[in-house]
């Protein structure tokens, strides 16, 4: 549940697809894409955050099986590889270390100031 109800989840919507638009291009602007770890690790985050935005239940959302709730716990799953593995696996990829965590803090600070709708009020709304 976020402290802080700021952000809509039109623009959580938003901040997602930008975040993954980043995600995507970050090891072609860093210099090290191609089939190696870290640019498919950095692809394969983008491809889970995607799944799970095409999925959800709110205004971008194609399929609208999951609730906005899940696919915030997603996000929370995931949310350490964004600043766990730079440091772990990736250290010697120039730029990652720094590129990854500030993706990752965009991504939490979205999902944690999100107002996302509780049961009750979703209910209301249909």
């Amino acid at each position: 549940m976020p402290l802080v109800r700021l952000i809509p989840l039109r623009l959580h919507a938003l901040a997602d697809v930008l975040v993954i638009a980043a995600l995507v291009l970050l090891p072609w602007s860093l210099g090290f894409a191609g089939l190696n770890k870290p640019a498919l690790f950095i692809w394969a985050i983008a491809a889970v955050m995607l799944v799970a935005m095409l999925l959800c239940d709110y205004p971008l959302g194609v399929v609208r099986l999951l609730p906005p709730k899940v696919h915030s716990l997603i996000e929370y799953v995931i949310a350490p590889s964004f600043f766990v593995m730079p440091f772990y696996q990736f250290a010697d990829v120039p730029g990652v270390t720094v590129a990854l965590p500030v993706l990752g803090t965009i991504n939490l600070l979205t999902n944690v100031l999100t107002d996302y709708p509780d049961a009750a009020r979703s209910r209301k709304q249909d």
